[in-house]
């Protein structure tokens, strides 16, 4: 049985169209790099989900991934998966909220697309990311 694809699964923020245009999703061999892009999202991506379809084994090759918001860091839900699996371990990324409403890192990986990780400056290196163990 031939292995199955690997891909990117992403949800936006409800009422923020727009706010992924230029974001990119990055793989590496740990949190601190260096990173190799992956692809980037879509310009509008639909409130159902969107999926970016990588070739078999492309994750397996690294043990870090992210999401960099360009200009926005805003995005409701990420999961990784490699091999039909999704992919878990440590969260991290840009510290902090915007407005210090709670909307965190954590909540890109929280498993729940109505909640959503929101950074706390308008910045082209927020960042949202797990890291295998």
């Amino acid at each position: 049985m031939p292995p199955v694809e690997d891909k990117i699964r992403y949800w936006r923020r409800v009422n923020c169209n727009g706010r992924m245009n230029g974001g990119r999703f990055e793989a590496a061999q740990s949190r601190d790099g260096p990173w190799i892009t992956l692809g980037w999202s879509r310009w509008w991506p639909s409130y159902s989900g969107e999926q970016m379809i990588l070739p078999p084994g492309t994750l397996s090759q690294y043990k870090a991934f992210r999401y960099v918001g360009h200009l926005w860091g805003t995005v409701a839900e990420i999961e990784f998966i490699q091999n039909g699996a999704k992919i878990t371990g440590v969260v991290f990324g840009t510290p902090g909220s915007w407005g210090n409403y709670g909307a965190t890192v954590g909540k890109a990986f929280d498993g729940d697309t109505s909640t959503y990780w929101d950074a706390p400056d308008w910045d082209d290196d927020n960042h949202a990311g797990i890291e295998r163990p």
